[in-house]
């Protein structure tokens, strides 16, 4: 089964999960109904930094109600506090035989909200089918880079690989939190680092900051190609990119090559000179198996 697309989605499988395993034998509680979803007793770190994550969740459903007509805002938001109810419970004894979380009815709004979000998003464009193997490579890539990033400020190195570890957690369980709510972390992290580096341009963290914005570049399903990417990151970072230490090289291109190369399983060909006057990947990529007798771009 393919994971959750929407924040929406997934708040509604896993309430409608955890919610199912009552029907299971020796389950009469929310507190073991939970546990048996977690895997873990509610009274571990296990399952406070998976329920947290589905607070987040419910946060990203309210967040996503704002993006809707005033009529649908109104109509979906009177049920918000059934949704909020049915993650915490404030008013119910999670230790209590048969306290289900939420109504049969107020659950189904939830996936019809699911089904109104997911149907804008195709309307704006079709998901990238590879997000979660492009986010994978290149968030590992990214962390270790990241680590071994000597000028970094120590305090901001330790968030972003933080962020980061974070990210690689949500990817281990995409099929609960949804493509979505991944993207939405990575986009976390993106906007811190491209922040500190604007105010601390290091080498090392410019080519992190660069390297994340290339890896969300490459989610977009009709990016297939680096001089597009490059063009893309350009407009985020400037053309003139490169730090002091590392004048006379395109660290934007540079990076962006070494990302693309690190996310796609495809062989880049050479490619004609851009507008600043070095080489670089032209758009055509040929498959690994199509062997010797692909043929370049440049000609």
């Amino acid at each position: 089964m393919a994971p959750p697309v929407s924040a929406a989605r997934a708040l509604h499988d896993l309430i409608a999960e955890v919610q199912g395993r009552f029907d299971t034998p020796n389950i009469t509680t929310a507190y073991h109904a939970w546990g048996s979803v977690v895997g873990d007793s509610i009274e571990t770190a296990t399952f406070a930094r998976f329920h947290a994550e589905v607070v987040t969740l419910l946060r990203e459903v309210t967040e996503d109600l704002t993006m809707l007509s005033p009529s649908a805002q109104q109509r979906y938001s009177q049920y918000l506090p059934h949704w909020w109810t049915a993650v915490v419970l404030p008013r119910k004894d999670w230790a209590t035989d048969g306290t289900l979380l939420i109504g049969a009815t107020h659950l189904d709004l939830l996936g019809s909200l699911a089904d109104v979000m997911e149907s804008r998003a195709l309307f704006v464009g079709p998901s990238n089918p590879q997000t979660v193997d492009i986010l994978r490579q290149g968030v590992s890539f990214l962390l270790n880079a990241t680590k071994g990033a000597n000028d970094v400020p120590a305090h901001i190195q330790d968030q972003i690989v933080a962020d980061l570890e974070h990210v690689l957690w949500l990817l281990d369980h995409v099929d609960t939190f949804g493509v979505d709510h991944t993207v939405a972390a990575m986009e976390k992290v993106t906007g811190k680092a491209v922040a500190e580096a604007a105010k601390a341009p290091t080498g090392g963290l410019k080519r992190v900051a660069i390297g994340l914005v290339a890896t969300l570049a490459l989610l977009a399903p009709a990016t297939t190609d680096v001089t597009t990417i490059v063009g893309n990151v350009r407009s985020v970072f400037g053309v003139s990119a490169a730090p002091p230490e590392q004048e006379g090289e395109d660290v934007v291109r540079s990076t962006v090559v070494e990302i693309y190369t690190v996310c796609t399983t495809k062989k880049l060909t050479s490619g004609p000179a851009d507008a600043d006057g070095g080489e670089v990947v032209d758009a055509e990529v040929v498959d690994e198996d199509a062997g010797e007798g692909a043929q370049s771009g440049a000609g």
